[in-house]
């Protein structure tokens, strides 16, 4: 058995802030239930300061100069650092076993649960020097889960197989998550966000990893990591200033596969190897989150275009007049807009990137 205690002191160094002084007791034990099979149980607290970003932001220039409020507009379109922040806390729980099943063959099973307080949230009100946006510890979330490990070694594979069934709720995602999903859609800074808790943007059910190398010779070998879990949570977009239910819809089925493969060999004294790194290398392209109303075909009509284009016109492009008839309509620029962001869909982030490939060398004399 293990029991220990870390203390943290935390100061914003701010004169009228006051400082926080957090004791975090620990404890952990394990014992053998058979010879081959390990049980062991922790429970701890643990801290992590705010990012001196969420304290400090624009804060050393109050009060706000006159000449700044075009950065502001009208005091209430940025958000101001807070120095009184706290430390979020997490309380973690964690069981598991670990041992034997067979020769060259280790199994471990975890069940954790984590409660995290004190998280940096937004919030509107009105302070000495100004009305508008703040950070404060406002927000809270849980992580719990099942994680299996399966470790195996053979003259053929050495690595880990591991799946992972895990649940993560929370008020928010990530601190600035209602500012921009609540008061920037509604405009509304009287009524305070609606309360409640809801799947995290990074919640995902399940996850399955493998880690390994296949020892295909004594020298040519292949560093496999291939990566399968189910799509994240979105919130499906709706009418302008109307609240959804947030995350009540996944994106696609997740799996990337990435390989490096190596060959070292000798050139008379010296030593040389050769790398070959593919990422994604089954090239697959999933949505990792909805495309904006930007890129939604279907939200977008001729009458966004405004009328016809002539050939004698700086504006006219031979690839929107898709029958080359000197005259680019709104219903062909709809089609060329639609094509168009197809092909480049790549660079919006509602995609995951393409295949890459890299070669590398490494010589020792």
């Amino acid at each position: 058995m293990k029991i220990g205690v870390r203390l943290d002191y935390f100061s914003s160094r701010i004169h009228g802030y006051s400082s926080n002084l957090i004791i975090s007791p620990r404890a952990g034990f394990s014992f053998l239930v058979t010879e081959k099979w390990l049980f062991r149980a922790n429970i701890g607290k643990y801290v992590q300061p705010p990012l001196y970003d969420y304290m400090y932001k624009w804060f050393g220039l109050l009060p706000f100069p006159t000449y700044m409020n075009y950065l502001f507009g009208t005091l209430t379109d940025n958000i101001v650092g807070n120095p009184g922040l706290r430390p979020e806390q997490t309380m973690s729980y964690e069981i598991g076993m670990q041992g034997e099943i067979r020769t060259n063959l280790n199994a471990t099973i975890n069940a954790f649960y984590k409660e995290i307080e004190e998280l940096t949230g937004v919030h509107y009100g009105i302070y000495p020097f100004r009305q508008g946006f703040s950070y404060f510890n406002i927000d809270y979330a849980n992580s719990k889960g099942i994680e299996t490990i399966c470790e195996l070694t053979n003259k053929f594979f050495t690595g880990k197989i591991s799946y992972t069934l895990s649940w993560s709720r929370g008020t928010s995602s990530y601190a600035s998550d209602v500012y921009w999903n609540y008061y920037k859609i509604t405009k509304d800074t009287l009524t305070p966000p609606p309360a409640g808790d809801y799947y995290l943007d990074f919640d995902q059910r399940h996850r399955f990893i493998i880690q390994g190398i296949f020892s295909l010779s004594e020298h040519f070998k292949v560093n496999l990591s291939g990566y399968f879990g189910q799509g994240f949570p979105y919130t499906p977009p709706g009418e302008e200033g109307k609240t959804y239910e947030r995350n009540v819809l996944r994106n696609d089925f997740r799996k990337q596969v990435d390989a490096i493969i190596s060959l070292p060999f000798s050139i008379m004294k010296s030593k040389m190897n050769i790398s070959l790194e593919i990422v994604n290398a089954l090239n697959i392209q999933y949505q990792v989150e909805p495309m904006s109303t930007w890129y939604n075909s279907s939200l977008i009509d001729e009458g966004d275009f405004g009328g016809p284009i002539t050939i004698d016109s700086p504006y006219y492009h031979p690839a929107a007049d898709l029958n080359h008839d000197g005259i680019e309509t709104p219903h062909e620029m709809v089609l060329s807009w639609i094509a168009l962001n197809e092909f480049s869909r790549n660079t919006d982030n509602a995609y995951s990137s393409p295949r890459r490939i890299r070669i590398g060398f490494n010589f020792e004399f």
